[in-house]
């Protein structure tokens, strides 16, 4: 089985945020992020790798992280 723990998340407070260029930006977006609960890994046997997402990572679920 690849996926081991179970995914645990909570909802925190929306958050408005300006996009755009410094304070000059009129534009304002929602940021709905969740807080991970409870330590989950992913085991890639194939490729011999093993990732593991600690508690307390925040996602949006749709970003890609940078390193990849």
């Amino acid at each position: 089985m690849p996926f081991s723990g179970e995914l645990v998340v909570k909802q925190l407070p929306v958050r408005v945020v300006r996009t755009g260029f410094l304070w000059f930006s009129t534009r304002k977006k929602t940021v709905l992020e969740w807080e991970i609960c409870e330590e989950f890994s992913y085991q890639d046997d194939k490729l011999g790798i093993k990732v593991t997402v600690p508690k307390g990572a925040k996602t949006d679920f749709a970003s890609i992280p940078r390193i990849f």
